[in-house]
């Protein structure tokens, strides 16, 4: 059998569920952006415990390279979070479109929570909105600093 053959032998169609689109915008999407809210400060304070002992004195690299790993984590726990409310959601769409194909009333409070490609966008964007509103306005007030060097008494 020639590698060619083989090849498309193995091909395999991907599965696709049907499911009920929910809407992007809702209490939920909101909800969840204002729960962002608190995760600089949780990552803050993470750092406060964690920080300490990796800022190596003698080293940079290792400071370098164990704030990287912090940060990956933190990266990771967001991560990890959105992947799980979207698991969720995918999870009610596809039983409210079973009930929706089986004729049973589906609620707008069940459609609101129901999976939607950019929810976890609009989402993402509502977490760091209050981030963003500050360092807008903050770069739109900031103006240039220079410092020129007084001039020495006389007596010097």
């Amino acid at each position: 059998m020639s590698n060619s053959a083989f090849k498309k032998k193995k091909k395999i169609k991907p599965i696709a569920k049907p499911y009920l689109r929910g809407s992007v915008y809702g209490r939920t999407v909101l909800f969840r952006g204002m729960k962002l809210w608190v995760y600089p400060f949780i990552f803050i304070l993470f750092n406060l415990f964690v920080g300490a002992p990796f800022s190596f004195e003698n080293s940079p690299f290792l400071r370098v390279v164990m704030n990287g790993l912090l940060i990956v984590f933190c990266g990771l726990l967001l991560y990890s979070g959105g992947q799980n409310a979207g698991y969720g959601d995918i999870s009610i769409a596809e039983i409210m479109y079973n009930h929706e194909q089986e004729g049973k009333p589906v609620s707008a409070k069940d459609r609101e929570r129901c999976y939607h490609p950019l929810k976890g966008a609009v989402t993402a964007l509502i977490g760091c909105a209050p981030w963003l509103l500050i360092a807008l306005i903050y770069a739109l007030t900031a103006k240039r600093q220079e410092f020129t060097l007084p001039v020495l008494p006389n007596w010097v």
